[in-house]
This record gives C-alpha cells, structure tokens and sequence, in this order.
C-alpha cells in the first residue's frame, strides 16, 4: 500500500472490511479514528482542533437513523451531522480503552491531593494536641 496508511485496497479500490464510517456505529461501542478523508478541508481542520485526530478513540453515544450522531471525544459529548460522520473511518474496537491514569491531569492532581491529605491531618493533629 505504500508509505500512505489508507483506508480502502489499491487493486480493487474497494474498502477494507475491518474500517466503517462513524454514521454506521452502534451506540454504547468505541472506535478508534482511522482517517477524515472526504471531509471539506475545514471541517477536518475544525475536527483536528478538538482532537479528533487519526488514532483517537470515540464512544457512540446515540446513532439516530437520518440525524445527528452524538459521540464522546476526549471526554467531551458532540453532536456530528450525518454528512460529516459518514466521511470519518474508523476501527471498532473490541474492548473499551483503558485510560492512562498515570499521565492525566486529573489523576495526577487526585494523587497529589492524596498524597498531601496525610501530611495535612498530621499537620492538624499535631496543632490540636499543643493546644489541649
């Protein structure tokens, strides 16, 4: 296929049964973005800015039959119209993604804030005893 990763076969020019377009995706699955080829070139502009970029994972939230996809991207819910979620390939992935808690904001603040409420009632303990 050469350098360029491409969604359909270079002999038939058919499409490879392992990817889908996001607007056939069952609700309550994640898929992980394999290309926005087809889309305005705004639109995938607009789509890269958000992060939906080649190798992230979306959840289907709802999949309405001639409307609007809603989907979770990075922890944020968008509504996609159909004209845009069928231009957008993708691979079904088999089991949800673990995310990494070593490396997210949250988590490391939760760790900190963890690692620090020890210290703090010690802290407080130590001043209740002097003062009793």
């Amino acid at each position: 296929m050469g350098s360029h990763d491409s969604t359909f076969t270079q002999a038939s020019g058919a499409q490879d049964a392992s990817f889908t377009t996001l607007d056939k995706g069952v609700i309550a699955q994640y898929y992980r973005v394999v290309s926005l080829e087809g889309l305005e070139e705004s639109v995938a502009r607009r789509l890269e800015s958000v992060g939906m970029t080649r190798g992230s994972v979306i959840c289907v939230l709802n999949n309405k039959s001639h409307g609007t996809d809603i989907i979770r991207l990075r922890e944020t819910r968008w509504a996609l119209g159909r004209s845009i979620t069928s231009c957008i390939q993708v691979r079904h992935l088999d089991t949800p993604p673990v995310p990494n808690r070593d490396l997210s904001p949250e988590s490391v603040s939760a760790s900190r804030a963890q690692a620090d409420a020890p210290q703090a009632s010690l802290a407080t303990q130590g001043k209740e005893a002097s003062r009793g």
